[in-house]
């Protein structure tokens, strides 16, 4: 029977990873460069008007039609019902394509129209397309069949025009040894829903060789082969998947000359002395149910999944892939490549992708626009200064809410690629090379706008790759060393660490402001490193010089609910801001850094770092020098001194009493540890001290 050597081409539904990647409407330039680079692109004149893609294509149809047809007799014939002018060879290729059954749109196309041409333009709604499948037959020796017999006596499903534009390129791709292949006709488009052969929807087409008279051969396509039409009027520059998908089938009608030449025996990749099926040790196993099976073996090389099927679609994927993916099948499955190239394609071999317009463009300019990155560098630099390494990734501005930043993670690679800042000015300078470009020989001809548009990829190509290198290197240095030798010399700024990095002195310069953005996001944040040595600085030092940024000291009495003696509280007010904490060291409100009591009281203590010989950090909130060497011992200082300063001076009447008494309780509290505390004796200290601490 004839579906016994019935081949499909099944589509594989493969799970793909999802990649945190930025909003393309973010740009993270200022707002002076970006209106530099919109500048740069609404200045460049729209320097050649050329014809829409559509035009020029239609243009190169009509060539090729007139050099098939042109100039043949003219005469009038029946064509399904209608009369109809233009030459023999159209007139029977139309009847041909129109079969038993044409579609319902042919009785109103036709009777509107005198010639052949304008019937075909009706039917298609498209000149392009009407031209085209007269264009197929010649080019390959195919019908691209409007026959609706194939669809079960149920709705019409005709070619598109879109349609026909993908499979005439991929006959434009198609090489002669596949063109003219015997017994094949048609080429038939049949609905998903009217699926024959028990195929599911996951089957894209299907071929099947001639078995005698009463089954002549196939090549159907459904719609699940026509589906992912993205090459649109770049598919004669481009491969898509209709086009691999009627490669693919054709190759399964080659396969089948084997089966013709053996009588009707095997086709040529099933054969038991085929070379090809040796490649892969493929066999054929019996079940214990009696079905048969084809296994390989595990040292097999394929250029695709569905290669390992069966010997028939190892041989249709390695051949499709010869013609359209030469160097995916060379780099997979190396020997198929050899054996297509010696026994299928006589010696032929398509790494040039002849087909491919921008492989013949003569445009030494252009590759030498390219290669120019001079500029490439500073702008990434520009674009990516944002870019931080943080949690064991790279991360990129996303978006924005409030005062709120949102941050994607990736790879430093992923983010320059992402960049839309980036694109924009590799759009620009794409611009400027179709300014260069426009006196070229044929400049609308060979689509040079898209060309240009699509070389815009390209464009600082080596800088992209260097500068993620560059910052993946830079993530990558061990910056403790460094942090240890600055901490040791009191210098707790990043200029100091970065300095101390030899990776940052030896990398071109013009990365070197990204490479020291990234260690910069590395260096753990000084005030808090710094605030760690609070042990080494005489307590009494900043202490003093904290609470001398508090204004009032409330001492009040809180009862608890449970009952109990009461519990005395401090609270504090700052001299320079107007809110409080209230709880000095306690709560530190880092969001609202200009209304907390810490913040002043951090800011007062910088003075006594200095005073030390530290160098402190450039930048950064003082609250985070407030660390546990700070907590414990103003706690001991509030126990001891604040907190008894009502009951030691309640009986004085003058100022000059309450000055002894504080005095009294300082010079216990200094005793406690002489050597951290000696200095807190101070004359101005302790009035500030009278007129600060209010009990209630």
């Amino acid at each position: 029977m004839k579906n016994s050597i019935l081949l499909s081409l099944v589509v594989i539904s493969m799970s793909s990873s999802l990649v945190y990647a930025q909003d393309e409407n973010l740009s993270c330039l200022s707002e002076n460069t970006l209106e530099q680079f919109g500048t740069e692109i609404t200045n460049l004149a729209n320097v050649k008007v050329c014809p829409t893609e559509d035009e020029l294509l239609l243009k190169k149809v009509t060539a090729e039609y007139i050099k098939f047809y042109g100039g043949l007799p003219q005469v009038t014939q029946m064509v399904k019902g209608f009369s109809l002018k233009g030459s023999d060879k159209e007139l029977k290729i139309a009847n041909a394509m129109l079969g038993a059954k044409p579609p319902k749109g042919w009785a109103s196309a036709a009777k509107e129209c005198a010639t052949i041409q304008c019937a075909f333009e009706k039917l298609f709604k498209s000149k392009e397309a009407a031209m085209q499948v007269f264009n197929f037959k010649a080019k390959s020796g195919y019908n691209l069949s409007l026959d609706q017999s194939i669809n079960q006596n149920k709705a019409d499903q005709p070619w598109s025009a879109l349609e026909v534009r993908e499979l005439d390129a991929a006959v434009s791709k198609l090489p002669k040894e596949l063109r003219n292949l015997p017994f094949v006709k048609d080429i038939d488009r049949q609905g998903d829903g009217l699926r024959g052969h028990g195929h599911g929807s996951n089957v894209a087409a299907y071929a099947s060789p001639e078995i005698g008279s009463s089954y002549p051969a196939d090549l159907v396509i459904y719609d699940a082969g026509l589906t992912g039409v993205t090459t649109g009027k770049s598919a004669y520059d481009n491969t898509s998947w209709p086009q691999e998908v009627i490669i693919h089938e054709l190759c399964h009608h080659h396969d089948y000359k084997g089966y013709y030449a053996t009588n009707y025996g095997s086709m040529t990749s099933e054969q038991k002395s085929s070379a090809f099926k040796a490649l892969s040790g493929w066999k054929e196993v019996t079940a214990k149910n009696g079905s048969t099976s084809w296994v390989h073996s595990k040292s097999g090389s394929f250029v695709s999944g569905y290669a390992q099927s069966a010997p028939a679609e190892d041989y249709a994927e390695s051949c499709m892939n010869f013609v359209l993916h030469p160097e995916v099948l060379e780099k997979k499955a190396p020997t198929k490549y050899a054996y297509m190239k010696k026994h299928v394609f006589n010696g032929a071999e398509f790494k040039d992708k002849v087909w491919a317009k921008e492989q013949k463009l003569n445009w030494p300019k252009l590759n030498n626009l390219i290669a120019d990155e001079s500029g490439c560098g500073a702008a990434l630099v520009e674009c990516m200064k944002e870019m931080k390494f943080e949690h064991d990734s790279f991360t990129y501005p996303q978006s924005k809410s409030g005062n709120s930043t949102y941050y994607s993670f990736g790879t430093a690679e992923s983010h320059i690629k992402n960049s839309a800042c980036f694109k924009n000015f590799k759009t620009a300078r794409a611009k400027q090379h179709e300014e260069v470009l426009v006196n070229e020989p044929d400049f609308c001809e060979q689509g040079a706008q898209r060309v240009i548009k699509n070389a815009a990829s390209k464009i600082c190509a080596k800088s992209e790759t260097t500068m993620a290198a560059t910052l993946d290197k830079a993530a990558k240095v061990d910056i403790k060393p460094a942090i240890t030798a600055c901490e040791e010399a009191k210098d707790f700024t990043s200029a100091c660490i970065i300095a101390k990095i030899p990776e940052v002195s030896n990398v071109p310069e013009e990365y070197a402001p990204s490479v020291k953005t990234i260690i910069n996001s590395k260096i753990p944040n000084r005030m808090s490193a710094m605030g760690n040595k609070l042990g080494s600085i005489k307590s009494s030092n900043w202490l003093k010089s904290c609470l001398g940024a508090v204004s009032k000291v409330e001492v009040y009495s809180v009862t608890k609910s449970t009952g109990g003696a009461p519990e005395k509280m401090l609270s504090y007010e700052s001299s320079k801001e107007d809110y409080s904490s209230g709880y000095l060291g306690r709560y530190v409100y880092e969001d609202s850094k200009s209304k907390d009591v810490n913040q002043s009281c951090g800011n007062e203590m910088l003075k006594s770092y200095k005073d030390n010989g530290f160098t402190v950090p450039e930048s950064g909130n003082p609250v985070n020098l407030i660390k546990k060497p700070f907590i414990d011992e103003l706690q001991s200082f509030e126990t001891e001194v604040l907190l008894n300063v009502d009951a030691a001076t309640s009986k004085c009447l003058f100022k000059k009493c309450k000055v002894t008494k504080i005095t009294e309780l300082l010079v216990e509290w200094e005793k406690k540890s002489p050597e951290n505390r000696a200095g807190i004796i101070d004359e101005e200290f302790i009035e500030g001290l009278v007129t600060k601490v209010k009990s209630y």
